[in-house]
């Protein structure tokens, strides 16, 4: 069905889905957070890209795209700390502050693609 397209041209495209551009009014990120929206703008990038003019084919990869970040998002990726000694008058307070930001840090990263208010 899709053979002779060049898929890592329209894989290529479809990632700059994620952003990198200047900030949308209102309206516009209202809208975006509509699933329908996101893959019909996917659909656009991909099919003036790497989707060498196919519509269906341009389609295809924005569902698919879209399927597999809301599949990727339940992932948790945070760096690796390296192991600290805590000095002996750090208190339980202070640890789950840390706790928190590294979640929260965490939970940043693995929404990339969603949008939120």
């Amino acid at each position: 069905m899709f053979a002779g397209k060049n898929h890592i041209h329209a894989i290529a495209t479809v990632v700059g889905t994620m952003g990198g551009f200047q900030a949308q009014p209102e309206w516009f990120k209202n809208l975006a957070k509509q699933p329908i929206f996101q893959i019909l703008l996917s659909a656009v990038l991909v099919y003036q890209g790497g989707g060498a003019l196919d519509i269906g084919y341009s389609i295809a990869i924005a569902i698919g795209f879209y399927i597999l970040m809301n599949i990727s998002s339940s992932l948790k990726i945070a760096p690796a700390a390296a192991p600290v000694e805590k000095a002996p008058a750090a208190t339980e307070e202070a640890a789950t502050e840390e706790e928190a930001a590294a979640d929260k840090e965490a939970e940043e990263f693995s929404n990339f693609y969603k949008y939120r208010r």
